[in-house]
């Protein structure tokens, strides 16, 4: 259904990752690796909100994730 997952792209680049949290929370990320190519299994439920979300991928990744742009 509507139910957006990364749930079973078990392993998604962090760029993959990125742009995907981008188009679902309609914001710009800026994230110093993100054109690394480790994989990560990376799972959340849609109720996460968009800080969830970052926080998750900056403990999978050690990554710092900073929003640029925020649609109003």
């Amino acid at each position: 259904g509507s139910e957006m997952c990364i749930r079973d792209r078990s392993d998604a680049t962090l760029h993959e990752i990125i742009s995907h949290i981008e188009t679902t929370f309609g914001v710009r990320l800026s994230v110093p690796g993100r054109y690394g190519d480790k994989r990560y299994t990376f799972n959340y439920q849609r109720s996460n909100s968009l800080e969830e979300v970052l926080n998750i991928v900056e403990y999978l990744t050690g990554e710092h994730c900073e929003v640029i742009y925020r649609k109003k």
